[in-house]
């Protein structure tokens, strides 16, 4: 991505996006894009849509995320019943109890130097990769509290692996 003003990212002899690195980074086109650029990959999850009163939230065994009203609305006009959440390991944090989308079990640290790739184990059961600094003490089997970013997230039809753009 350091080497090109624009990249094209192809798929079976298809263009599935094509742009500058940035707008492939932080636009995926789709599930494909999204998992083929960035490492480590992108997070991604299977939630299923769920209302409760005026509030739209993502649910899965491990996760309850309210929803934002720009995201809510954009599901809520494709009538979709499940999305596929991504979130790039860099935008999952360890953080204090209480401000927490989840709590996960640390499953494997992989020091990198400056930082670590933390596999962090769900209650379900699905891991998921978290990148956090060196200097973070974590160790298998701990228990911690996840956070991740809103702002950062992507959402993806599950049919088709199309990205499902904000208002």
């Amino acid at each position: 991505m350091s080497m090109a003003d624009r990249i094209t990212v192809m798929k079976d002899g298809n263009i599935e996006q094509a742009g500058t690195p940035e707008e492939i980074y932080f636009r995926p086109a789709n599930t494909f894009v999204a998992g083929f650029i960035g490492s480590p990959t992108m997070n991604m999850l299977e939630m299923q849509v769920s209302e409760t009163g005026r509030t739209l939230s993502l649910i899965s065994h491990s996760i309850n995320l309210p929803l934002p009203k720009d995201i809510a609305d954009v599901i809520k006009e494709k009538e979709l019943a499940v999305v596929t959440l991504g979130i790039r390991p860099q935008d999952v944090h360890c953080c204090k109890q209480g401000e927490e989308t989840c709590k996960a079990e640390v499953f494997v640290v992989e020091p990198q130097g400056a930082e670590k790739i933390v596999a962090l184990k769900l209650k379900d059961g699905t891991v998921i990769k978290s990148l956090a600094g060196a200097d973070v003490p974590l160790k298998p089997g701990q228990i911690i509290s996840v956070s991740m970013d809103y702002k950062k997230m992507h959402m993806f039809n599950p049919d088709d692996g199309s990205r499902i753009d904000r208002c």
